[in-house]
């Protein structure tokens, strides 16, 4: 659980700082927002390359880059629906579990465009 530190209210959205506290997004819940902070990549092939990790940069999942967990699936919470910037993807919670995330935002109705940069 997050224990915030500082919190504000702007148009609607709770913003919720948890002093830089590093989560893994596969731990999140619907409505959670926040950045990402990097991905890990666990058995990095003979290149180099994690697939998972590079097909999850692909999809957008950079430094930085605005997110917000927008579903969960039934059974064990997979899949999950995750915006990161514009787009919308599902990602299997252990394919979630690879990227970090700074939890910066929990609101009833936000857009990824309106979480303040920490």
């Amino acid at each position: 659980m997050v224990e915030a530190s500082e919190n504000h209210s702007h148009e609607g959205v709770v913003i919720v700082r948890n002093g830089d506290a590093a989560q893994r997004l596969g731990t999140l819940q619907p409505r959670m927002c926040g950045q990402v902070v990097g991905l890990t990549g666990a058995d990095p092939y003979a290149d180099g390359g994690d697939p998972v990790t590079e097909r999850l940069r692909e999809l957008g999942f950079e430094e930085g880059a605005a997110f917000e967990v927008l579903h969960q699936g039934p059974v064990w919470g997979d899949p999950m629906a995750v915006r990161v910037d514009s787009v919308t993807v599902a990602l299997r919670r252990r394919e979630a579990n690879s990227v970090i995330v700074n939890l910066t935002v929990e609101a009833d109705a936000v857009q990824v465009g309106a979480v303040e940069a920490g």
